[in-house]
């Protein structure tokens, strides 16, 4: 009886994608710099690898990637490196493959990017001794120092500069207490990065990506302006002073640290939210004011990188959470 004829392709392309895997990988393990760009693309080859022959043949990409790497940079180092980004490319892929839409794909590469920081984190305690807190928030006071030095060099009064250091790198202790949202928005920040690097590359090798909204239609559910609000009360309601109401004295002020750390985890990232709605409000306006394409863009960079602009934009999300002006613009257009 003759054998049945195995087709040689998904070894080859598995060789293939490992080996480009490997190499990302490495950019990323010894430039810095470039590296945190080049690694934004370690997770297409194993995606790849998902769409064109399976999920069993791109766990063993992954695996044979996993020990090329721990030959070159070491057992530990190519585990944490291979399992953070690889199961990030297996839960792309297979979403890809399923077609779900964009939410749902960005939704499992958060959940993706949250299981390899787990497996990272939890590898560098138990093999590396370090310290959780030190790895997820070191002390920043040095670098800000550094940064601060650098504005002086270049002629930045130090009231200014110690405003914006303020701002950009908070202390210690706040960075301990919000270490939650902070994770969080990072996870998602990742997950959103990885999506959009696959959905401009796949479409070259034949395989569409759910695509999100485009920026100026983006709109957050309108309780997250509401939440957001309830949250900052509390927040607020910690330190707040007794009123008098109708001859009765009112306290609303609690001691609970808990609670106010909680509250502050929960409003940090309907802030952002709120925030990214303000831009898109903001790049609407400007689309619908004829803007052309390129101007709008760096109008909307210069208000994401300059902190003093931040609150503006982050009302503008606010009120717009709460009344969609997009949607008042189209009734009045109607009418």
């Amino acid at each position: 009886m003759a054998r049945p004829r195995v087709d040689p392709r998904p070894l080859t392309e598995g060789a293939l994608f490992a080996g480009l895997a490997v190499v990302l990988a490495l950019i990323g393990f010894y430039i810095p710099v470039i590296g945190i760009f080049v690694s934004l693309l370690w997770p297409v080859p194993i995606s790849l690898m998902v769409l064109r022959h399976g999920i069993r043949t791109a766990v063993m990409t992954v695996v044979v990637a996993g020990a090329v790497l721990s030959m070159v940079v070491g057992i530990l180092e190519g585990t944490i490196m291979t399992l953070t980004m690889g199961v990030v490319g297996l839960a792309m892929g297979y979403a890809i493959s399923r077609g779900w839409s964009a939410f749902r794909t960005l939704a499992i590469a958060s959940v993706a990017v949250l299981v390899g920081l787990a497996v990272s984190v939890g590898a560098s305690v138990v093999f590396l001794r370090l310290n959780v807190i030190d790895l997820l928030a070191p002390d920043l006071s040095e670098a800000a120092k550094s940064v601060s030095e650098l504005y002086a060099k270049f002629g930045i009064p130090k009231e200014q500069t110690d405003q914006i250091m303020k701002m950009l790198v908070p202390p210690r202790e706040l960075l301990l207490a919000t270490l939650p949202a902070t994770l969080f928005m990072a996870i998602v920040i990742n997950a959103l990065i990885n999506h959009e690097v696959a959905r401009r590359i796949m479409p070259r090798f034949g395989y569409q990506v759910g695509v999100l909204p485009a920026f100026r239609e983006w709109l957050f559910p309108k309780f997250f302006a509401v939440l957001y609000i309830i949250a900052q009360g509390v927040v607020l309601a910690k330190n707040m002073p007794a009123f008098v109401v109708a001859g009765r004295t009112i306290s609303v002020a609690y001691e609970s640290q808990a609670i106010y750390n909680a509250a502050t985890n929960f409003t940090i990232p309907l802030m952002l939210c709120m925030l990214i709605q303000g831009l898109s409000i903001g790049y609407f306006f400007l689309n619908r004011w004829k803007v052309g394409k390129a101007l709008a863009n760096m109008l909307i960079v210069f208000v994401l990188f300059n902190p003093s602009l931040w609150q503006m934009a982050f009302m503008f999300g606010l009120m717009d959470n709460l009344f969609d002006y997009r949607r008042i613009m189209t009734m009045m257009q109607r009418k």
